[in-house]
């Protein structure tokens, strides 16, 4: 607000009073184009006859965003009220100006044993956003002018990341208090192992098998070797130390068939299942 001028007549006879007009919450009232504006006014009766007068109705200025909605009264003594029905709404004027963060994603990085995370801001195109990570200093990027969007990426980082988008602006309308963030999680729920290897292969049941599992968690993993039939013929636990780790398999039961088998690495807390196929003779 304050909204355009909007205005409705009165008229009226055979009155005793003075008929009083009361608007409702968020309008103000005034006799004269302009205003001033008030809550409620009274028009004068001559010789109990009201001549058409207009009245003037704006939605007052310094409201909150919402919808108001009512009904003018008018009332004078020993008459029935007469209501006007008004509605108008206060809107936010940067409103247009939107900014969302999508395409959360975290990369470990095996030569630092850190993390890469990236992540996109969406919104109208050619606005400046603020945004901060983690509660810290306020950073700033313009969305790109065709497509809206600017992908982020963090590097380096061993914690989860909080993304707070703060403010939108093009220049001439600036939108604070967006309210919108997201979480990169890190942590061991969501780190996954990049892959094993098995060798040698094809694999003599008499020998050595090296089972090497490369970017895993430290902690206790089952280690089974799976028939092509589903039947485990082999269940250890097996302690990884470090995130690269080889392990010797050296006690197959040796009347295990000549066939197709795969070397199977599980843990339930990391939501880690590794297969591999190998061939046994």
């Amino acid at each position: 607000g304050p909204s355009y001028e909007q205005s409705f007549s009165i008229a009226g006879g055979n009155l005793t009073s003075d008929v009083v007009v009361t608007a409702p919450t968020g309008y103000g009232l005034s006799l004269t184009p302009g205003g001033p504006y008030t809550s409620s006014l009274t028009v004068t009766a001559t010789a109990g006859s009201v001549a058409s007068t207009t009245v003037y109705v704006i939605l007052l200025s310094g409201l909150p965003i919402n919808t108001y909605s009512g009904n003018i009264t008018l009332t004078s003594t020993g008459a029935s009220t007469q209501n006007v029905q008004v509605s108008g709404s206060v809107t936010d004027p940067c409103g247009f100006l939107l900014a969302s963060i999508s395409n959360e994603t975290s990369t470990y990085n095996s030569s630092s044993d850190n993390y890469n995370v990236t992540f996109t801001i969406s919104g109208t195109p050619n606005a400046t956003v603020t945004y901060r990570i983690n509660g810290g200093a306020q950073r700033q990027v313009t969305l790109d002018l065709n497509s809206g969007n600017s992908l982020i990426t963090i590097s380096n980082v061993t914690t989860s990341q909080t993304i707070e988008l703060l403010s939108i602006t093009n220049g001439i309308c600036t939108r604070n208090s967006l309210n919108v963030a997201s979480t990169v999680n890190i942590n061991a729920g969501n780190i996954y192992a990049d892959g094993i290897t098995v060798y040698p292969n094809p694999f003599n049941k008499t020998g050595v098998l090296n089972i090497h599992l490369e970017n895993l968690n430290q902690g206790t993993y089952i280690l089974k070797v799976v028939s092509a039939q589903g039947n485990t013929v082999y269940n250890r636990n097996v302690l990884v130390s470090q995130r690269n780790f080889t392990y010797s398999l050296a006690d197959l039961p040796q009347s295990l068939s000549s066939g197709v088998y795969f070397i199977l690495i599980e843990n339930a807390y990391y939501n880690v299942r590794l297969t591999k196929p190998i061939m046994i003779y």
